[in-house]
């Protein structure tokens, strides 16, 4: 069949948004655009999806607030926000019981995640050490003596200095803050207290991540 050059033209140019759009949807990591505010809102979902165990709209706000924070692109965000939803799930469901190999599994699933941040925005922290500390702090909320505003606070400022290679008076009260916050949750679910406290924490973190 011959080919005319109005349609060759016509290929050659779909072929082209063809491959921009692969290219966009997998690879192309967006600018990070750090919004308090936004965030807020997102993690406030989030949250209130966990404990509906909505898993759908958890992955959603996760895939969301990944792009805003760390600027992944659509196709890491929907990787890392699977195996992140995986994760907070199996926590959930696990309860207290929770055995060492449970644990080993939930640091393998976060650790997936924060290899896929770190790779896409070149960031130089560990991924496994970071899981171990988001974990950590999960944990520490379901223990009576480590389950202090100040006690969760401290491991989330933890996770913050080995995400981003530095703590400040700043990102110490992001994770006190964000600590209140689930505080807020478990005593009251007061969601609207919950978004004001995580909001200030961002608020926090970007001021101190800037400093």
């Amino acid at each position: 069949m011959r080919i005319t050059r109005n349609g060759l033209i016509i290929n050659c140019v779909t072929f082209f948004l063809v491959v921009f759009l692969l290219w966009f949807l997998y690879f192309k990591n967006a600018s990070p655009a750090l919004d308090a505010s936004a965030l807020a809102r997102s993690e406030t979902r989030m949250w209130q999806a966990y404990y509906q165990r909505d898993s759908t709209t958890l992955r959603e706000e996760l895939r969301l607030m990944l792009h805003a924070q760390f600027g992944l692109s659509h196709y890491r965000t929907w990787r890392v926000s699977s195996r992140l939803t995986s994760a907070s799930l199996r926590f959930a469901l696990a309860g207290r019981g929770m055995g060492t190999r449970d644990r080993a599994g939930l640091v393998e699933d976060i650790a997936f995640a924060y290899n896929g941040i770190k790779a896409a925005r070149g960031m130089e922290f560990d991924p496994h050490v970071a899981a171990e500390a988001e974990l950590d702090w999960w944990m520490a909320r379901r223990r009576s003596r480590q389950n202090s505003v100040e006690q969760v606070g401290e491991k989330i400022e933890k996770l913050y200095a080995i995400l981003f290679g530095a703590t400040n008076d700043r990102i110490r009260e992001a994770g006190i803050l964000r600590a209140e916050a689930a505080r807020v949750r478990d005593v009251s679910s007061d969601w609207t207290e919950v978004e004001r406290l995580l909001e200030q924490s961002y608020r926090n973190l970007i001021a101190g991540i800037d400093q």
